[in-house]
């Protein structure tokens, strides 16, 4: 039995996209071991373990997540035992996850035999940054590389030099369907943001109008670095909760039963939200709930287009009570649009894509 290697850079638990590759590939044959940073230390008791089928390996390396480089420290000691990890172990694949893990990699001397470099999102902040021009040349290097380089969207395709256009596998991050449907919503009224809890301006532009939508509960699932900022200043208010971490296999279905209308806001002055489209934006779809994101974004361009939802600007507070009065008014009108096109988004008609890699 062939075996893939996948490397990744946060516990599993689960990493929902990484899932779904690990169980198709997992059908189609081959063994599947991900070896993790456990950053949170959660799970010590865990490190070597099975979840349906797919073979864990995790390191418990104390670091905080999205901390930049404060978690430096962790970052080499995690690719010293990646490096430990493999000394010994022949491989033919080696799947890595975002650019963070091929720097582990490369660290680690593992950039060899058929890499797979897994681009989640479009790491347009790093070109920007004070050593952008470092960036380049080290993405420029990944692209060298990869035996094939999985990307999410278009966008992505014009970072790539045209000599390595050829090594491209187009795999968006559509929601896996049986995870979902049947979708019978409950009564409860609320406005869900589902995800990790790091951008503290455009949650806390939601939680600031929660005295005008006091009609409305207002949930906020997952854990993060901004969560306890949040809990102190909003904990408070009557319709306001926060739910922390959750499984985004097993709750999913439940949390998107639960609900009414889907916060899917970020802060646009991050390129990379400005011009990608989040799995969020796709569930909503494939869960017939309305959906409220960014002005002038990628996904604000996607949901005025299909009127599955509307958009808001975050220097205007009300902008948000507008859109979500709107949604209010004429609910049946936007899950009538979303039906129209619920069936074009779905996992099982992409995930076929990896058989251009895996052959």
């Amino acid at each position: 039995m062939k075996k893939v290697y996948m490397l990744l850079t946060n516990g599993f638990d689960p990493d929902t996209r990484v899932y779904k590759e690990a169980q198709y590939l997992i059908k189609k044959g081959y063994s599947v071991e991900i070896i993790c940073w456990d950053r949170s230390c959660d799970y010590e008791n865990e490190q070597n373990i099975e979840i349906d089928g797919i073979l864990i390996k995790r390191f418990p390396i104390k670091a905080v997540a999205g901390t930049g480089f404060r978690q430096i420290n962790g970052f080499y000691k995690f690719s010293k035992k990646v490096k430990e990890y493999f000394r010994n172990i022949n491989f033919e694949y080696i799947h890595i996850h975002d650019f963070d893990g091929m720097m582990i990699a490369f660290l680690a001397n593992a950039l060899k035999n058929k890499v797979i470099f897994d681009m989640h999102e479009i790491y347009e902040g790093y070109s920007y940054a004070k050593l952008g021009f470092v960036y380049r040349m080290v993405f420029n290097f990944f692209q060298k590389k990869s035996f094939k380089m999985i990307h999410v969207n278009d966008e992505q395709k014009n970072k790539i030099k045209d000599k390595y256009k050829n090594k491209l596998v187009f795999l968006p991050n559509y929601p896996e369907q049986k995870y979902f449907n049947p979708i019978k919503k409950e009564k409860e009224n609320t406005i869900s943001y589902i995800g990790y809890i790091r951008d503290y301006r455009a949650l806390s532009y939601l939680l600031d109008c929660s005295n005008e939508l006091s009609e409305y509960s207002i949930g906020l699932f997952g854990n993060g670095t901004e969560l306890n900022r949040l809990k102190n200043e909003y904990g408070n208010n009557r319709n306001v909760l926060f739910y922390g971490k959750f499984d985004g296999i097993k709750d999913i279905s439940k949390i998107y039963r639960n609900t009414k209308i889907l916060y899917c806001v970020y802060d646009e002055n991050n390129k990379n939200y400005k011009l990608s489209y989040p799995v969020k934006l796709f569930e909503s779809i494939i869960t017939y709930t309305p959906v409220i994101v960014n002005k002038e974004t990628a996904q604000g361009t996607f949901v005025s287009k299909y009127q599955i939802g509307e958009t808001v600007d975050l220097n205007d507070k009300y902008s948000l009570i507008d859109a979500v009065n709107k949604i209010k008014s004429d609910y049946e009108t936007y899950i009538t649009n979303i039906k129209k096109i619920s069936n074009a988004f779905s996992w099982e008609s992409v995930v076929v894509n990896l058989d251009e890699i895996y052959k």
